[in-house]
């Protein structure tokens, strides 16, 4: 693999998942005439990332100007050879529920992600490296935490070849930065102003990646020059 340095060539990524059908103990029989399935799926993984091109650990040069007519030559880019997976560690609790002979069935999942080394594209750097961005980057660290629900029935209504069956889908995600490099808050972050249907992305360590800044609502300003202090008629 040439996406990676030395030392940085291969990752381990373990996984571990489990499934336990509680409807199926001896003790949960007397409920089975309601419920047909109880089961809980607990798992834990680590995944890595590394969805960059390949090559970005050698220099590639190109002509650059000449001298006594001899062409020369400099690199278009900086070697990245520091550069590492991006590493999500997470668990996830799931739970199936089925009642009333499958009528309806409830798939519940309840996850937290903690990711680091956070890869980004384009990152600006400091001019005097002699360029303005290098391709790729390992610049933070992120959490994200949330719940989905996914309810369905089976065919409710059947009329010759077809069938209805009614699905529904419910989720929550919410994420955090919690770590990221001080040169991409400052590329990133830009200034606030004040014009209408303007508003500006921030990112900042302990508030989600992306969030909207802006300024805070009070009121529509509904004052005319007779109550706010000035008058148009001088001898009021």
């Amino acid at each position: 693999m040439t996406k990676f340095g030395s030392g940085n060539k291969w990752g381990f990524f373990p996984g571990i998942s489990g499934r336990w059908n509680v409807s199926d103990e001896k003790f949960f029989q007397p409920l089975r005439k309601y419920v047909n399935m109880l089961a809980f799926r607990p798992s834990y993984g680590i995944t890595g990332n590394a969805w960059f091109g390949e090559g970005l650990i050698y220099n590639k040069y190109s002509s650059y100007g000449s001298y006594l007519g001899t062409q020369g030559i400099a690199p278009d880019n900086l070697r990245l050879t520091q550069i590492r997976w991006e590493k999500t560690k997470s668990w996830n609790l799931g739970f199936n529920l089925n009642l009333l002979d499958d009528l309806l069935q409830f798939d519940l999942s309840v996850y937290k992600k903690y990711t680091s080394d956070l890869l980004m594209s384009n990152v600006r750097i400091p001019s005097t490296t002699g360029y303005s961005n290098i391709a790729n980057a390992n610049v933070g660290k992120m959490e994200n935490e949330g719940w989905e629900l996914f309810v369905t029935t089976k065919p409710i209504l059947n009329v010759g070849k077809f069938n209805v069956t009614l699905r529904a889908n419910v989720a929550q995600n919410l994420n955090v930065v919690t770590e990221m490099d001080k040169n991409v808050l400052t590329s990133m972050n830009g200034q606030f102003n004040n014009r209408n249907e303007q508003f500006v992305n921030r990112v900042q360590i302990g508030h989600a990646l992306g969030g909207i800044y802006g300024f805070r609502y009070k009121g529509v300003y509904a004052y005319d020059y007779d109550h706010n202090g000035y008058f148009q008629n001088e001898e009021k």
